[in-house]
C-alpha cells in the first residue's frame, strides 16, 4: 500500500480466532477486526516480529488460507496488553483467492 490506495476494500469483522506460530512454538486467541481479500487486522494479546508466518483459525470464518504473515503490530491505543497487528494472507493456491472472494462477499 505505498501509494495509500488499498487494492482490497476491508470489511468490518469481530470473530475469535485462535493462532499460532511454529518456529517458536507460541500460540494465543484473539479477535479478526477487519478482513480484506488479501489480509486482516487482528488483536491479539502479544506483541509478535514482523515478518514472522502464523496459521489462524476462525471458525466464523471457516477454513482461512493456511498461514498469513505478519506486516506491522503495535500496541492497542488504550488498551494495556493488547496488540494490534496487519497479516497479509499467503496465498498458496487459486483455489485460496476464490475461497477469499466468496468469504469476504458473504461478510
Amino acid at each position: 500500500m505505498a501509494d495509500g490506495v488499498r487494492k482490497h476494500t476491508r470489511t468490518a469483522a469481530n470473530y475469535n480466532i485462535m493462532w499460532a506460530i511454529a518456529s517458536n512454538r507460541r500460540t494465543g486467541r484473539g479477535t479478526v477486526l477487519d478482513v480484506s481479500l488479501t489480509g486482516a487486522r487482528i488483536e491479539i494479546d502479544q506483541a509478535i516480529p514482523v515478518g514472522e508466518t502464523m496459521s489462524i483459525v476462525c471458525p466464523k470464518l471457516g477454513s482461512l488460507p493456511p498461514s498469513a504473515s505478519i506486516q506491522w503490530c503495535r500496541a492497542a491505543p488504550g488498551r494495556a496488553g493488547a496488540f494490534f497487528c496487519g497479516i497479509s494472507f499467503v496465498a498458496t493456491a487459486v483455489d485460496t483467492n476464490r475461497w477469499n472472494e466468496r468469504t469476504v462477499a458473504a461478510l
